[in-house]
């Protein structure tokens, strides 16, 4: 097959991503604001665990290739519910733990 480091789009997906949850604002609605929450918590906590190498020669981690947006996203989020911190860090220690990663 052939070797791509391309992550499939989801570097530029989740820099798409960034713009909009950048544009969140404050609202008292609580749907919408379950709905970021969802997005938090079920949509980009769990693309922090790693899964596989793109390239098993370079030892390059798929995570590697979209870690930065991803993180922009989730600290445009807590920004405006940084009530959610604790539940970020809880993930981020279970992604960590049983995802197989090196706590980096």
């Amino acid at each position: 097959g052939v070797e791509s480091t391309s992550g499939c789009g989801l570097p530029a997906l989740l820099y798409v991503l960034v713009r909009i949850t950048g544009g969140f604002g404050a609202n008292d609605d609580t749907a919408l604001e379950e709905r970021r929450r969802h997005l938090l918590l079920q949509v980009l906590l769990p693309l922090h665990k790693p899964s596989h190498l793109i390239l098993w020669r370079d030892q390059t981690p798929a995570l590697q290739l979209y870690h930065e947006p991803l993180v922009l996203n989730v600290i445009n989020v807590l920004k405006l519910y940084p009530r959610y911190t604790e539940d970020v860090m809880t993930g981020l220690c279970h992604a960590a733990v049983w995802g197989g990663g090196n706590g980096r």
